[in-house]
């Protein structure tokens, strides 16, 4: 079966940035699963997903407009001091925050006795990315997961991705 939108599909991935950096890999874990064209990969990764196959293994390299987005100067965010615990309060540290779209992860830049400013900005913004998949299933989405747009079934049995892995 070719992977086109409502397809379940299960596949590893390792993400390497322009230095060929490991950021991301499904080594060692269960295999990633979404619903295709539900917007649950980005924008270039779904491209290169869609009419695909099982077993097909390849490597694409996705610009930042068709990843994570462009670095935004504008997505700062200033919150005061007394949201957060001492611990969090290192520069570069990643911390939770709730936002109006729900809560989301945050890097805190600079922060004084009154107030922390953060960048908003996703990890992977503005990175190009280097992407190798190896597609472990696909499978037409039941109706259930078309209607909630997630996954309710697995995709491939636990044996089989084993199996695979060991190859």
């Amino acid at each position: 079966m070719k992977i086109d939108k409502n397809s379940a599909v299960a596949f590893d991935f390792s993400i390497c940035d322009e230095d060929g950096n490991v950021l991301e890999s499904s080594a060692g874990k269960p295999p990633y699963e979404y619903l295709h064209g539900c917007g649950q990969v980005v924008p270039g990764l779904e491209q290169a997903l869609e009419g695909r196959i099982a077993g097909d293994t390849f490597t694409v390299t996705i610009s930042p407009e068709q990843g994570y987005g462009v670095r935004e100067e504008k997505n700062r965010s200033v919150l005061p001091r007394c949201d957060f615990s001492d611990e969090e309060l290192v520069p570069g540290n990643r911390v939770n925050i709730l936002t109006e779209s729900g809560f989301g992860m945050a890097i805190v830049l600079e922060f004084d006795d009154e107030k922390v400013v953060l960048d908003t900005n996703h990890a992977l913004a503005g990175k190009t990315l280097t992407y190798d998949i190896t597609l472990l299933g696909v499978r037409a989405a039941t109706f259930s997961e078309r209607t909630c747009g997630h996954i309710h079934e697995p995709i491939v049995s636990k044996s089989i991705v084993k199996n695979d892995k060991l190859k």
